[in-house]
């Protein structure tokens, strides 16, 4: 019996203590994790010959010589289509920047918000972009007070009736033990 391939996931993260959690979590949940320190490494791999892009990127905001808001807006230009969650203490989302994100959890986060960010974006990957997943119902864009936000890839097309059915589920529905 074939196994489904393991979906890919990057965390940008200058605290060793959060990235190995993501990466325990992400692991545990069933995906594969690379972990970058700070910005400046993550845009040197994303350069190399060596870069898969993933399903979904988390950023930490507050990282030294590149924030995470700087880094996603110089990778959007040559990567669009990539999907950032941020993950930040700050409630000072500066809006230049948040067109660029999918979401934004709050930091300290429960691991029930990643695993539901996860299955957000694997209904994304699958019914496509859309302001109709319901993002706004997992992140707390509420706490960065982001009323006026939006999908970043959306095209805003309606989903089909038989995806939706993909939006009631939770990530362990995608995964097989």
């Amino acid at each position: 019996m074939n196994q489904m391939p393991r979906s890919l996931i990057h965390v940008v993260d200058d605290n060793s203590a959060i990235r190995d959690l993501m990466a325990a979590l992400l692991n545990k949940f069933g995906y594969d994790a690379l972990s970058f320190s700070d910005a400046q490494s993550y845009l040197e791999y994303l350069n190399s010959d060596q870069f898969v892009e993933p399903l979904v990127t988390f950023v930490d905001v507050i990282m030294p010589n590149m924030n995470g808001y700087e880094m996603i807006a110089a990778i959007a230009p040559e990567h669009q289509g990539m999907k950032f969650i941020i993950m930040s203490a700050e409630s000072d989302i500066r809006s230049e920047y948040k067109h660029l994100v999918c979401m934004f959890l709050k930091k300290p986060f429960h691991i029930e918000c990643i695993e539901e960010a996860l299955s957000q974006m694997e209904a994304c990957r699958v019914c496509g972009p859309s302001n109709d997943l319901g993002c706004d119902a997992v992140d707390q864009r509420a706490f960065y007070q982001l009323s006026d936000w939006s999908c970043p890839n959306s095209t805003d097309v309606q989903l089909v009736p038989s995806a939706e059915p993909l939006l009631n589920k939770r990530l362990s529905d995608y995964l097989l033990y």
